[in-house]
């Protein structure tokens, strides 16, 4: 989706925000949904005091071992200047903060990318900076890609049971809905800040609102939820097919979109 819309445009504005306020969406998306699960399993009534109680920990904690651990790991790279070693450090720290984040109950997510942080960090003080950056970017375009396939391959398997006992004009509602509330939170946040104001335009976010996708985390998530309440069909239906519904309209209306609002500007 980024590289959709950074080759369709000569303004990588949208992009970047696109793809940086999926990493802190990610994040904050599943300490929420892991909030409000634990209360739907058990059946437990919604307080506001223990929501923000249990959002807090989770997510500050989770940048708490972000930090420290990301901190303590990503001084290695000061020690060697071999481009494996540094490959591979960056492997210990994404799978090593996640899994310690989640042994401790917080966010494994919101921990990866504090620790990433930190190692970019540490990268922008080392003198073989671009060389490692190469090398780490060698090794993710790969894995990322195979790894989304796998996720891909996974949807079409998983929501071939739920896609055709489902009322779809609902499906529709939801997903208009979500586009709707989406574009609202990101119009009003831009023009009541100044300094927003003077760099997005509606067009803007409404681009950014449509190439919002609800991909893997939402998969990741909704398996999850499938996992936990395997008897809640209805739930488990209408948000695979809003999912569907998604990747498969805003990834074919992405491009025109841009080229379109481009144009305009």
């Amino acid at each position: 989706m980024f590289l959709i819309l950074k080759n369709s445009t000569s303004d990588e504005k949208v992009a970047d925000v696109v793809e940086g306020e999926s990493l802190l969406n990610d994040g904050t998306s599943i300490v929420v949904f892991t909030v409000l699960l634990e209360m739907y399993l058990h059946d437990q009534s919604f307080s506001v005091t223990s929501f923000i109680t249990e959002f807090l920990f989770v997510s500050l904690g989770g940048v708490f071992i972000g930090i420290i651990f990301g901190w303590l790991l990503s001084k290695a790279i000061h020690y060697t200047n071999h481009r494996q070693y540094q490959v591979m450090l960056s492997i210990i720290i994404a799978y090593g903060s996640f899994y310690l984040g989640e042994l401790l109950g917080v966010s494994g997510v919101l921990a990866t990318v504090t620790s990433g942080l930190l190692l970019s960090y540490e990268f922008g003080k080392h003198r073989q900076e671009e060389q490692f950056r190469d090398s780490l970017d060698g090794f993710w375009t790969i894995v990322e890609p195979t790894i989304l396939s796998i996720i891909f391959l996974l949807i079409g398997i998983q929501s071939a049971n739920y896609l055709f006992d489902v009322s779809w004009a609902l499906v529709v509602i939801i997903f208009i809905l979500s586009l709707v509330s989406r574009f609202i939170v990101l119009a009003t946040s831009t023009m009541v800040i100044p300094r927003w104001r003077q760099r997005f335009t509606l067009g803007d976010s409404g681009m950014i609102t449509w190439a919002g996708i609800k991909g893997t985390m939402s998969v990741a998530l909704l398996l999850g939820l499938e996992a936990e309440a395997s008897n809640d069909h209805l739930l488990v239906s209408l948000t695979f097919s809003v999912i569907v519904l998604s990747l498969i309209i805003q990834s074919i209306g992405v491009y025109p979109l841009t080229r379109r609002l481009s144009k305009e500007h």
